[in-house]
Order: C-alpha cells, then sequence, then structure tokens
C-alpha cells in the first residue's frame, strides 16, 4: 500500500496534466504550452504516471482520482492556513477614540468616513485587538478583525451645469456658491471639468482631481458627494462613471440639473 502523500509530494505540473486529462484534453503539445514545460517534459510526467498506475489509455485511473484528491486536500488545507496567517497577522490602522493599550479589545465602527476604534460597544460593533498604545484622536494599529464593520453607504450626486456661457456665469457662480454654504456640511464637494472649476476655483473645501473615483470613494465610506460639472464634461467622463456604477452597486447615485 502506498504511503499517504504529503505537502512534499505535491507536483504542480502533475496536477495540471491529471486535471487536463480529466479534462478530455489529449494533445501533448497543448498541454506543454497552457503548463509551461516541454513536450519532452509531458512525455516524461505522463509515463511516469502511467508507472504508478494513475493512467491507463490516457484516462485517470481510480488510484488517480484518489491520488489527486488528496493532493487536492492537501493544497487546500496549505492555501487555507496561510490565508488565515497572512491576513489575520496583517495590520489594519484606524483612530483611537479612547486612550488604549497594546492588546485590548477594541470595538470598530465607521465615522464621517474614517475607521474608528473605542472600548465601548455601541451596535455589536466588529472587534479587534489593539497592536500598539494610544491616545485619543492618534492613528491606532488593530489586528484579528472579527464581526462585519457596519457602513451605511453614501450617495453620489451629480449635478449638472447646463448651457453655460459668459451671459449666464455670474448668476450660476453666485447661486452655486449659496448652495455650497448651504450644503458644505452635507456633502463633500467635487468639482469635474474646466467649466464647474471656472465657477467655484475660488470655493473653499472642494475636492478638484479625480472627482468620479473621489466621490464614490466617499459613499463606499459612507459620506455623501456631490459633483459639480458641465453637460460637456459629463458627456466626456460617463464611460468612467457607469464603469464606477457597476463596480459599486450598493451605492446609490442621483443626477440632477443646476437650474439657472
Amino acid at each position: 500500500m502506498d504511503p499517504e502523500p504529503s505537502l512534499k509530494d505535491v507536483n504542480i505540473n502533475e496536477i495540471s496534466l491529471l486535471i487536463k486529462i480529466l479534462r478530455g484534453e489529449r494533445n501533448l503539445t497543448v498541454m506543454a504550452r497552457e503548463v509551461g514545460i516541454t513536450l519532452q517534459g509531458v512525455r516524461y510526467y505522463i509515463s511516469a504516471m502511467k508507472e504508478r498506475g494513475l493512467l491507463e489509455d490516457f484516462k485517470v485511473t481510480p488510484k488517480g482520482y484518489e491520488y489527486l484528491s488528496s493532493l487536492m486536500k492537501i493544497l487546500k488545507e496549505f492555501v487555507v492556513e496561510g490565508t488565515d496567517l497572512i491576513f489575520k497577522s496583517s495590520d489594519w490602522e484606524c483612530i483611537s477614540d479612547d486612550r488604549i493599550q497594546a492588546g485590548e479589545l477594541v470595538y470598530l465602527r465607521m465615522k464621517g468616513g474614517f475607521l474608528h476604534a473605542s472600548k465601548k460597544n455601541m451596535e455589536n460593533d466588529a472587534q479587534a485587538v489593539s497592536v500598539e498604545d494610544a491616545r485619543i484622536g492618534n492613528k491606532l494599529r488593530i489586528r484579528d478583525i472579527k464581526g462585519i464593520i457596519k457602513i451605511d453607504f453614501g450617495t453620489v450626486w451629480i449635478e449638472t451645469i447646463d448651457q453655460l456661457n459668459g451671459d449666464n456665469f455670474e448668476d450660476v457662480r453666485k447661486k452655486i456658491l449659496k448652495s455650497l454654504e448651504l450644503e458644505k456640511n452635507d456633502y463633500k464637494i467635487f468639482v469635474m471639468g474646466e467649466g464647474a472649476y471656472s465657477i467655484l476655483r475660488n470655493a473653499v473645501e472642494i475636492n478638484l482631481f479625480s472627482p468620479l473615483s473621489g466621490a464614490f470613494d466617499c459613499a463606499n465610506r459612507g459620506v455623501n458627494s456631490k459633483v459639480y460639472t458641465t453637460m460637456e464634461s459629463l458627456n466626456l467622463n460617463f464611460e468612467e462613471f457607469s464603469a464606477l456604477k457597476e463596480k459599486f452597486p450598493m451605492i446609490k447615485t442621483n443626477m440632477t440639473y443646476f437650474k439657472i
């Protein structure tokens, strides 16, 4: 009886060839190209597997099935163990809401688009272990996160200024600046394109670069955002907007027109 295979017995080329034969592949040249070895190498592996009773007439034998299953189980356990080790030991960063010591259990929640940690569990919050000491308001490194960090996704508003021209420029500028005063606490404001920038270039607390990506990133962190643009700029960037909507289906979007 053959000994039970172990991790040292795992040969990726051998496994790849067995799987391809299971799928019905018979062309040695194709197998060599797809596995990334020479044709001579494919012939060597197939001949060796026939001698060991894993293959017969280009078919996987019951012994071959058992052998392949054992190797795949070993690989699965190895990958799972390695993945857990990497991700559980990876440090995250957050903002400390309390004075925290290394090794303490902390609870996580999103505030204003950023991850915060505190000693209090408010609403079945996700939890983690602190890696370092931190004062209130300082960066804190954490690991071993358990549970789901709750995020109420924000909304991306696209505010389109249509038919902007020299005759209505000043009126539009005054109205938008007035709106910004009322909205600045409710939205992160982005500007897309030269037309919208010409109106808002002197306004405070606006974001000028990567407006669509930034707006979706805000919403992904639970913060509402508004992108001011012109119809011309929106048309030029509509493909990116559509791609972001598809990438982040959980984020709501609204398109409105600024009334002049």
